[in-house]
């Protein structure tokens, strides 16, 4: 009983969620890091984002990923065909690097990411975006990426 009990409230949780608008957006980001990304509006001005990248090359073996809480800005003047909010935000990346230099390495940390997106309607927006972070696993560091991309809702 308690499993026809679940399987229906999973059944109906994903009819309610698909028969809702999306508000899921999937793209690619270049720069750093170089790989998939997504975003998931919560409501009207806050999501959630997350970015994903691997590389398996011959001397550089490495995983990337982070997912961050944002905050949007929507200016009170209007852009032709969309909206250009700015964002801030607070989240985490986690990075494994094995190479000549970093040898079976992982890093862990903080990263604050800062940026301004151009959303086209429904269909699509392009973003740019600094990230500093400050890793605290192996070691304290500091430093800054950044990414420009894409990503249509789904």
């Amino acid at each position: 009983m308690v499993r026809k009990i679940l399987v229906m409230s999973l059944f109906l949780f994903f009819f309610q969620t698909y028969s809702q608008p999306s508000h899921v957006q999937l793209g690619i980001s270049l720069l750093g890091p170089t790989g998939f990304c997504g975003k998931f509006w919560i409501d009207g001005d806050k999501a959630i984002d997350a970015a994903f990248s691997f590389s398996l090359g011959e001397h550089t073996n490495q995983l990337y990923f982070h997912s961050d809480f944002l905050m949007h800005e929507f200016f009170k003047f209007k852009v032709e065909g969309g909206k250009l909010p700015l964002y801030w935000g607070l989240g985490a990346r986690l990075q494994a690097i094995n190479n000549e230099v970093f040898d079976d390495n992982f890093f862990f940390g903080a990263r604050v990411p800062l940026g301004v997106s151009y959303i086209y309607g429904e269909t699509f927006d392009v973003f740019f975006e600094l990230g500093p972070y400050l890793n605290f696993i192996p070691a304290p560091s500091f430093a800054i990426d950044g990414a420009i991309g894409f990503r249509f809702h789904i």
